[in-house]
C-alpha cells in the first residue's frame, strides 16, 4: 500500500494518485497519452509540484521521464502550429509574423 498520495488538478477537478502512477511503462504512456496540448500542459504542472516535495528517487526518476515525454509532445503540437500559420504569398509560403512592431 503506497504511503504518499499526491494530488494533481486536471480538467475535471483534483485527483489523487499514488506513488505508482509514476511508474508506468512505455506501453501504458502510450495509452494515456495527452489527447490535447492543454492536457499535456497540465500534467507537466502537476508533476513539476510532485517533484518539488519529497519524492522516492525512483519516483522522481519516472516523473521526469514522463516529463521530458510530455515536453516533447508540446513541442510537436506548436511545431505543427507553427507550420500551420504559414500564409500563401504571391511569392510563394511565407510565414507569418505575428510579433507586434510597436
Amino acid at each position: 500500500m503506497p504511503s504518499e498520495i499526491l494530488l494533481f488538478q486536471t480538467a475535471s477537478g483534483f485527483q489523487k494518485c499514488y506513488n505508482s502512477v509514476f511508474t508506468e511503462t512505455p506501453e501504458t504512456m502510450k495509452k494515456n497519452a495527452p489527447k490535447s496540448f492543454e492536457e499535456a500542459l497540465s500534467r507537466l504542472e502537476s508533476l513539476t509540484q510532485a517533484m518539488q516535495g519529497e519524492m522516492p528517487l525512483e519516483d522522481a526518476l519516472a516523473a521526469y521521464q514522463e516529463g521530458n515525454e510530455l515536453v516533447r509532445y508540446c513541442q510537436t503540437k506548436l511545431a505543427q502550429v507553427e507550420q500551420k500559420l504559414q500564409v500563401l504569398d504571391a511569392d510563394g509560403l511565407k510565414e507569418l509574423n505575428l510579433e507586434s512592431d510597436e
